[in-house]
């Protein structure tokens, strides 16, 4: 498969960590989705963001989606948590949230999406009228959305590789049946609820140096 790339500063992203990225992101990773883009692609700097980014997994096995720091540790996600609730009652999460193409019951599985070389630092807030955290920072996370099935959805070749979590909620949060997964040279530094995966089915996964 041919790659196709683009990179989040040229399409207008602050990396100065001055101001929030969320809409910002959000509106690269359609465009990815709709114009059929294989790579994004993060310069050296620093990425606030305060919501969720929304992120499209392929439903073909023959397409891929590669994520990556374009120097390795180079590139941090600051995460900074919320408080916020959306229209159904739920938290809104921060992180990077992996949405299948469509939510049709036919369409059961999803292919070839892998992050690399990332900071993800967290920046948590208190809960509201407490002082312990408010919970909202997932980093990377199957979609949470009342109508996504993860019984039944099946995700294949998901990779994490290079990539420090600090002081997040969770750090990966992937409630489905998952295959040929690799997580890879990862640390984990504070991390309240480390490496949650679960689903009714699991095959053919690896993990090595965490």
């Amino acid at each position: 498969v041919t790659g196709k790339a683009i990179n989040v500063v040229e399409f207008g992203i602050d990396n100065t960590g001055a101001t929030d990225v969320t809409a910002k992101l959000n509106e690269l990773f359609k465009k990815v989705h709709d114009e059929d883009y294989t790579e994004v692609i993060f310069p050296d700097g620093t990425y606030k963001i305060n919501g969720t980014i929304d992120v499209t997994i392929p439903s073909d096995r023959q397409k891929y989606l590669y994520i990556h720091a374009q120097n390795r540790y180079k590139a941090k996600i600051e995460m900074h948590g919320t408080r916020e609730q959306n229209s159904e009652g739920y938290s809104v999460y921060v992180g990077f949230q992996l949405n299948p193409e469509n939510f049709e019951e036919t369409t059961t599985r999803g292919y070839n999406v892998r992050f690399d070389g990332f900071i993800m630092e967290g920046h948590e807030l208190p809960a509201d009228e407490t002082t312990s955290p408010s919970a909202s920072i997932y980093c990377i996370f199957t979609s949470q959305s009342g109508n996504f099935n993860s019984n039944d959805y099946k995700l294949y070749n998901f990779t994490c590789t290079n990539t420090k979590f600090i002081g997040t909620y969770y750090d990966m949060y992937l409630n489905c049946n998952i295959f040929d997964t690799e997580l890879k040279n990862l640390h984990i530094e504070n991390v309240e609820n480390p490496l949650n995966m679960y689903g009714n089915l699991s095959n053919n996964n690896s993990l090595d140096s965490v």
